[in-house]
């Protein structure tokens, strides 16, 4: 509740600056409360990402192609379906998962 509150109030006071500001400040809030494990997480959500990429245009040429000459809404749904999926979501729930600690045998 405190870091909502904290955040609130910085957004609030940054957004009388300028909107740009926000964004900047909420990001210093979030790393001053999470620190290193913060900055961890987007690193492992950039490479996932960039992995998810790859796919999303190898998957792309496989399924959009064939479909946008005759369906061009159809092939703009499928493309923004595969990036979300594949860039967004994916990434973000293998970046977000616990670390299990690793077992000597």
């Amino acid at each position: 509740m405190a870091l909502v509150l904290a955040l609130l109030a910085v957004a609030f006071i940054a957004w009388q600056i300028h909107p740009v500001v926000v964004v900047l400040a909420v990001a210093c809030v979030l790393l001053i409360v999470y620190g290193r494990s913060l900055l961890q997480r987007f690193a492992l959500f950039a490479g996932y990402f960039l992995c998810g990429f790859i796919l999303f245009i190898g998957a792309g040429l496989i399924l959009v192609v064939p479909v946008e000459k005759e369906y061009p809404l159809v092939a703009k749904v499928i493309a923004v379906l595969l990036f979300v999926v594949l860039c967004l979501l994916v990434p973000g729930l293998l970046a977000m998962r616990p670390r299990r600690a690793i077992m000597a045998s």
